[in-house]
C-alpha cells in the first residue's frame, strides 16, 4: 500500500513539474490577450481603425509599431511572465530576431519597458474609441484650422445616408456650413501666406474641399463597417442634441 502511495506521489510531482515546464515554454505567435490596436492615450485611440501613424498593432502573427514600411515584425513566439508577456520577433532587417516585453497594468493598459528610457504606456483601443470619432477627422486635433474640421464634419453628415438610408441629412444647412468653412479656409491661406503660387486661391480651396470630402466619405464607410450600431450612434453626433454639430441628421421614422 505504501509502495503504491509513493509511486502515486512521485507521478503527481512529476506531472506538476511537467505542467510548470510547459507553462514556461514559448508558444507560437502572440497571446490572445495582446491582440489589438494600441495608442499612447485614449485621445490617440480615437478613430483607431482609420489611422496608422503613431499607432501599434498586434495580430496573432505580426507586430506593427509605426506607420512606415519597415515598422513590422513577425511574432515567432511568446512566453508568459509573472506580470505580462515576452514576444520573440524577427523582421527582414533583423532576421536573427529580438525580444520585447509587455507588462500588463490593467485589462487594456500595458507598459513596454525599454533600456535607458522610461517605460512606454500602450492603451488598447476599443469600440468606444471608434464611436468617439464619428463625424470627426481621425487626426482632427492636429488640423490647422477649425474651418477644415467643420467642413469635414459637414461632408461626413452629408454622406451618412449612403450608409444609413433611413436617415435624412439637412442638405441646406450642410451647404451653409461648407460655404462658411470655405470662406474661412481661404482667409486662413491668405492671412498666413500659404497660398500656392502655381495655383489660384480658388483652385487651392477647391482642391482642399475635394480632398476633405473624400476623407469624410471614407470616414463614413469605415465607421459604418467598424461600428455595428453605427446608424444609431451617428444621431448622437449629428441629431437634435448632437455632440459634433447638432440638427444635421434626422430620422423621419421618429415623430418629433
Amino acid at each position: 500500500m505504501k509502495h503504491t502511495l509513493k509511486h502515486a506521489l512521485v507521478a503527481s510531482i512529476t506531472l506538476g513539474l511537467a505542467s510548470a515546464d510547459a507553462l514556461a515554454q514559448d508558444a507560437k505567435g502572440a497571446p490572445d490577450v495582446l491582440i489589438g490596436k494600441y495608442g499612447k492615450s485614449p485621445e490617440q485611440c480615437r478613430s483607431y481603425h482609420r489611422k496608422s501613424d503613431n499607432m501599434e498593432s498586434i495580430t496573432k502573427t505580426h507586430y506593427t509599431f509605426c506607420g512606415g514600411a519597415a515598422c513590422e515584425a513577425e511574432i515567432v513566439s511568446h512566453r508568459k511572465t509573472k506580470d505580462g508577456y515576452v514576444l520573440r520577433l524577427t523582421s527582414r532587417g533583423n532576421p536573427d530576431g529580438w525580444t520585447t516585453t509587455f507588462r500588463q497594468i490593467d485589462e487594456n493598459i500595458f507598459e513596454q519597458p525599454s533600456k535607458g528610457r522610461a517605460p512606454e504606456t500602450l492603451v488598447r483601443c476599443t469600440i468606444k474609441d471608434a464611436i468617439a470619432g464619428i463625424g470627426r477627422e481621425a487626426d482632427g486635433s492636429q488640423a490647422v484650422t477649425q474651418s477644415i474640421n467643420v467642413i469635414y464634419s459637414a461632408f461626413y453628415a452629408q454622406a451618412v445616408p449612403s450608409a444609413c438610408p433611413d436617415l435624412r441629412a439637412d442638405q441646406a444647412e450642410i451647404k451653409k456650413l461648407i460655404l462658411v468653412g470655405e470662406v474661412a479656409w481661404a482667409e486662413h491661406l491668405v492671412k498666413y501666406k500659404l497660398a500656392n503660387a502655381r495655383q489660384t486661391l480658388r483652385e487651392q480651396v477647391r482642391q482642399s474641399l475635394e480632398s476633405t470630402k473624400k476623407g469624410a466619405e471614407y470616414g463614413v464607410r469605415s465607421d459604418a463597417k467598424e461600428i455595428s450600431d453605427f446608424c444609431s450612434h451617428v444621431l448622437n453626433a449629428f441629431g437634435s442634441d448632437g455632440s459634433v454639430i447638432p440638427n444635421l441628421i434626422t430620422d423621419p421614422r421618429k415623430k418629433a
